[in-house]
Order: C-alpha cells, then sequence, then structure tokens
C-alpha cells in the first residue's frame, strides 16, 4: 500500500511502474475526494495506492482498502465503518454520476 505518488497527470510514476511490472485492475473513481485511486497485481502481490492528500487517503481507504485487508487478514464478518446521521443546514452542489464526501462539524 503506498500513499501519494499516483494522480491525474504526468506526474503519475506508481501507475506507470503497475502498468510495467504487472497489471492496473482499476485507476481513477468518481469520488470526490479520491479520485486519484489505483489498484493493481504484480503476482503475487496487490497494490492499493491511495491518494497523496490526507483527506482523499483516508476517505479512499475507508471506502476500498479496510475492509479488503481484514479480509485478507483472516476475517469472516467485516463490521461496516461506524455511521451517523447529521442535518444538512445549507445545500450542496456536487457533480452528476460522482459520489462527494464532504467535512462536517
Amino acid at each position: 500500500m503506498t500513499s501519494g505518488g499516483v494522480s491525474v497527470g504526468d506526474a503519475d510514476y506508481v501507475k506507470q511502474m503497475l502498468d510495467r511490472l504487472g497489471e492496473v485492475l482499476f485507476w481513477k473513481i468518481a469520488m470526490k475526494p479520491g479520485r486519484p485511486l489505483a489498484f493493481g497485481r504484480s503476482a503475487p502481490r496487490t497494490s492499493s495506492v491511495l491518494p497523496g492528500n490526507p483527506v482523499a487517503v483516508m476517505v479512499t481507504f475507508y471506502q476500498f482498502v479496510r475492509e479488503a485487508l481484514l479480509t485478507l487478514m483472516g476475517q469472516r464478518i467485516v463490521s461496516p465503518v461506524p455511521t451517523f446521521k447529521a442535518v444538512l443546514t445549507g445545500s450542496l452542489k456536487k457533480a452528476p454520476g460522482r459520489t462527494e464526501f464532504r467535512r462536517a462539524s
């Protein structure tokens, strides 16, 4: 697992390395924060490549990596990440077709 080095531009060295050493199973997701996320395989290893932004790392870890790691460690039943309800006191805009996570207090 790495954090940083995966991006959506010319500085995307980790994705290039995964392409060269194995295969990229998915890259770039319709999610904010966290669009630059990659998952690849170079037998017998798998690689989770998280974004460099700290908030994006946390969101992508909980949405994509946590459950996979627990399963690979042999945990049969993986508890979901705790959630809670909140009241939105204003309006939000988001891009169509994209999942967005917002900071709140």
